[in-house]
């Protein structure tokens, strides 16, 4: 095991997202593309002055193969990304985290038997508003399923052990994938209870959000309170700080 060449750490209770937009999108249509669904996040879709438990939403513009991008792809394929501290804020996340595939969580009870943490990968999609699963009959050539072309997914930053190797003869890529959501011939929604279960978990968002806050008196300095007003979210870092403090900062 070479622990000196591992892949970037990525922190622990990380979500990563990644849109692939259409084959023919060039790379100004992408960039409006990431602003529109930024700027709808932000200004449209979640409740005014809402404040992450993390790190906000954001997205930006992969172009080419990138050794710090989660999702390895064919060069030159344009796709958006994004990545999320969420903490504990369990309600932040979506797609997938370093559990791996978050959405087949919440519909564990409902899964083909074939379904495996380990031959998953790359066959959850989310496409049109619903769940696509990709069978196991799908499968890409030996040739294309390099160890570059895998998920390089993130690890814990004290883990001195290397994932187990998953199985190569179910593997398929990023490519082949899109391909197949896309082809109107070949049927790839998941079944109905799976979607069942995925819309009750998601039932409510984005306005059940407001649920989720903490409010409290506090006695600050004038400068403080200036920087808060000005900028809301910084509360967020404090928070953070005060969450994560270890005993010898205590001291």
């Amino acid at each position: 095991m070479d622990i000196f060449n591992r892949p970037p750490t990525i922190a622990e209770d990380t979500v990563i997202y990644t849109i692939y937009p259409p084959p023919d999108t060039d790379k100004a249509k992408a960039t409006a593309l990431s602003a529109l669904i930024t700027t709808y996040v932000q200004d449209s879709l979640l409740p005014a002055n809402h404040i992450w438990h993390r790190d906000s939403f954001e997205l930006h513009l992969v172009e080419r193969d990138d050794t710090s991008s989660p999702r390895v792809v064919t060069p030159g394929q344009l796709r958006l990304e994004g990545t999320m501290r969420v903490g504990d804020a369990v309600d932040d996340e979506c797609v997938y985290d370093t559990d791996g595939e978050f959405l087949l969580i919440e519909a564990a009870q409902h899964l083909p038997n074939w379904v495996t943490p380990d031959n998953s990968e790359n066959r959850v999609w989310i496409y049109q508003s619903n769940l696509h699963l990709i069978p196991l009959e799908h499968i890409s050539p030996p040739s294309a399923s390099s160890k570059n072309s895998r998920r390089k997914l993130p690890r814990h930053e004290d883990a001195d052990t290397e994932r187990d190797a998953p199985d190569e003869a179910d593997f398929i890529t990023i490519e082949h994938a899109v391909r197949l959501i896309r082809d109107p011939d070949i049927d790839t929604k998941a079944s109905e209870n799976i979607q069942a279960a995925i819309r009750r978990r998601t039932r409510g968002y984005p306005e059940t959000l407001k649920q989720h806050v903490h409010r409290s008196r506090a006695h600050l300095p004038a400068d403080i309170v200036l920087a808060l007003s000005q900028n809301p979210a910084l509360i967020q870092k404090a928070v953070e700080a005060f969450y994560t403090r270890d005993a010898l900062q205590l001291r």
